[in-house]
């Protein structure tokens, strides 16, 4: 099951799936509480939880380390000279936005460079989120020469919204998606093993459901890939 934009509805969806008898359930991205996915855990079947990383159920989470990620972002537009940085995020109520953002301030302040607050947007992953970030960013009244977001969705739209008012940031996007090869819009991304995560994730459910000993991994390490695109670096 794919998680949707409200907690409730993804408890809702598990617990017709549990009606279901369902052997195993995968869940992508579920927004659910800590304390509802505990509770979905009692007198049900296995749950596999890719893209979630909670202390208290590590043998069913499968996670990418965010933090991690946002922090190679940071360091390299900081290593290039940015000073004058600007971010778009996703919702900070997601674990894996919250970590990716904290990721790329603290890996700015490791080179001493922070982010002015006005430049410090948030959004949902999608194409509107980043135009209505760009203008409020292009609002601020502050230049920017590097922008970070939260999604490639993000990034497109921001991208698109600050060509049209003249601002050429250089840009770094998240997810990688397969877009470049089919569209004009060209910026570095991070990279997610997305398929590494959910075969795992899959592994697990069959070990669970119907026995065997197939290796799990439960963590992951996403990658920065560099593109050609607008440098703005001092």
């Amino acid at each position: 099951a794919e998680g949707t934009h409200h907690a409730r509805e993804d408890v809702e969806g598990i617990s017709s799936l549990k009606a279901r008898g369902c052997d195993g359930i995968l869940m992508l991205d579920s927004r659910a509480s800590e304390r509802d996915l505990i509770a979905a855990t009692i007198g049900g079947p296995p749950i596999a939880l890719v893209n979630r990383d909670i202390p208290s159920l590590p043998e069913m989470c499968f996670s990418i380390d965010h933090f991690d990620a946002g922090r190679a972002v940071g360091q390299y537009l900081a290593a290039k000279g940015h000073k004058d940085l600007a971010v778009v995020g996703g919702p900070l109520e997601i674990e894996g936005s919250k970590f990716r953002y904290e990721g790329f301030l603290a890996g700015l302040a490791e080179l001493g460079v922070s982010v002015n607050p006005r430049l410090c947007q948030h959004t949902e992953f999608s194409f509107e989120g980043g135009r209505i970030a760009a203008d409020a960013l292009i609002a601020a009244g502050r230049p920017f020469t590097a922008l970070f977001c939260g999604s490639d969705d993000i990034a497109i739209g921001a991208k698109s919204r600050l060509e049209h008012a003249g601002v050429r940031p250089e840009i770094v996007g998240y997810d990688n998606l397969p877009l470049h090869g089919y569209i004009d819009t060209v910026f570095s991304s991070v990279a997610t093993p997305d398929e590494e995560m959910v075969r795992n994730a899959c592994a697990y459910l069959l070990n669970k459901c119907y026995g065997g000993q197939r290796p799990i991994a439960h963590r992951f390490k996403a990658k920065l890939v560099i593109r050609d695109s607008v440098d703005r670096s001092p």
